[in-house]
């Protein structure tokens, strides 16, 4: 009796074993780092409550030049089928140049003893802000669909929520090659695209239970994404770890309203837009 009670307390932690290392194996966490060529048409900066663009001259007469790259990291969450991306990029950093006489100006103190002085006497002031909205993707692995929740604060107590679902395509011009080699102690086939005109190279693995790319449009068949590469954006995984992952957390918020991917970007354009005015209203205060 003993002896047969013993053989099932056995088998009992053997099939908890296999249920865990089968769960571990299912979640975890992908890192990249992630290289990206600056959109210089979304950067400027305010003087006066004037806008200069990269390129223009400043009233001190020097050019604004800002840097060509960003680099930050990004991470994706799995667990039962859908993913989640986080990225670690931080808020911008605005600063704003007051040049001219008075307060704040050549010859005059700076207000409430705020600010630093720029290099002509006028009075500057940095400060960190985060984006106007909320942008969270989620990966559908198992119908292949990527989940855009757009939330945009209305006020300090509401926040509304829009969602897109659109299936993930692969680009036309994805092509394999026979060439492979180690990525994260994987092994990665090489695929090429060349997406808006620009040509990719994406090293993928098929030895990960997942599929699934950082960038949508260059996901293959069967697996991860470990390394892309172009004139454009870079990424490179840095990271995996097999772990277990709250599965609630990688579902998109239940309240957001269902849009089509226009009507997001026509939203995410709105945000930034009334975003630009209050910064502007406020540095000329």
């Amino acid at each position: 009796m003993n002896y047969q009670h013993y053989i099932i307390a056995a088998g009992c932690l053997l099939l908890t074993g296999a249920v865990s290392a089968q769960d571990a194996n299912t979640s975890g966490e992908i890192k990249y780092e992630v290289t990206r060529r600056i959109d210089m048409s979304q950067v400027r900066v305010n003087i006066n409550g004037q806008e200069v663009r990269p390129g223009g001259t400043m009233p001190d007469g020097r050019t604004f030049d800002v840097p060509q790259t960003t680099t930050y990291g990004q991470s994706l969450l799995f667990a039962n089928g859908m993913g989640s991306e986080k990225r670690d990029a931080p808020g911008a950093i605005v600063s704003t140049m007051t040049f001219g006489s008075g307060p704040g100006g050549p010859g005059g103190g700076s207000p409430r003893g705020e600010g630093d002085r720029g290099p002509d006497g006028g009075r500057m002031r940095e400060r960190r802000i985060n984006s106007p909205f909320q942008n969270n993707v989620y990966i559908d692995m198992a119908a292949q669909n990527q989940i855009t929740v757009l939330g945009i604060k209305k006020d300090s107590l509401t926040t509304e929520y829009y969602r897109n679902d659109s299936p993930i395509v692969r680009d036309s011009t994805w092509k394999e090659d026979d060439k492979t080699k180690k990525i994260l102690g994987y092994k990665c086939q090489r695929a090429t695209a060349n997406l808006k005109n620009t040509p990719y190279t994406i090293w993928y693995t098929t030895e990960l239970p997942l599929t699934y790319s950082p960038v949508a449009s260059l996901t293959p068949e069967k697996g991860v994404v470990l390394q892309i590469e172009s004139d454009q954006e870079a990424y490179k995984a840095t990271k995996f770890e097999a772990k277990a992952i709250d599965a609630a957390a990688l579902q998109p918020n239940a309240t957001a309203k269902l849009v089509s991917k226009k009507q997001l970007d026509d939203q995410r354009r709105k945000a930034m837009a009334s975003f630009r005015q209050r910064m502007m209203s406020e540095n000329r205060n």
